[in-house]
């Protein structure tokens, strides 16, 4: 098997296609704070780390991006660089969502760790992925169960889209 997928070597793990489906179910995704040149979908604004745009030191909150948004386009979608820099990451979901952003993250399912309490403490739900993600790019499904937590006012959207493929926790 693949040392990188056993390592934090390797930060960027692409979202598969059909999470970025059942996440636009919930709701239109306004923003990706870490988008990949090489993502499989765009969206209105994205902070792409490798230009310097960096969504922990950016605002997610759609006035302040100098974007003229939908208003139907209100989520936040976010799959961060996984290793050790998750719980900067944590922490600025945490305070985002504290700011009324609509987010779900994409996280390792690492219950373990303090960036996973950070995120507990401050979600609305959470949905363990039953089996493992295929990763874009990655070669083998990867050898660490997901998770996506959803802080927002709309926990019934995220059921709904979620509960065939998730065992869904309300928080």
């Amino acid at each position: 098997m693949n040392k990188v997928l056993h390592s934090s070597a390797k930060g960027a793990w692409r979202t598969p296609q059909e999470v970025i489906d059942l996440v636009m179910t919930v709701d239109r995704i306004r923003l990706d704070p870490c988008a990949h040149h090489e993502s499989c979908f765009r969206v209105p604004v994205e902070y792409h780390l490798d230009e310097g745009r960096n969504g922990l030191a950016l605002s997610w909150s759609p006035d302040s991006n100098g974007s003229l948004l939908p208003p139907f386009a209100n989520l936040v979608y976010i799959n961060p660089p996984y290793g050790r820099g998750l719980l900067r990451w944590a922490n600025k979901i945490a305070w985002e969502a504290g700011q009324q952003n609509e987010i779900i993250t994409l996280i390792p399912a690492r219950t373990d760790t303090q960036w996973w309490r950070a995120l507990w403490r401050s979600a609305a739900a959470v949905a363990f992925w039953q089996g493992r993600l295929q990763f874009i790019g990655a070669l083998y499904p990867a050898p660490f169960p997901s998770a996506l937590f959803y802080h927002g006012l709309h926990i019934e959207r995220f059921v709904s889209a979620f509960e065939d493929h998730c065992l869904i926790a309300r928080l």
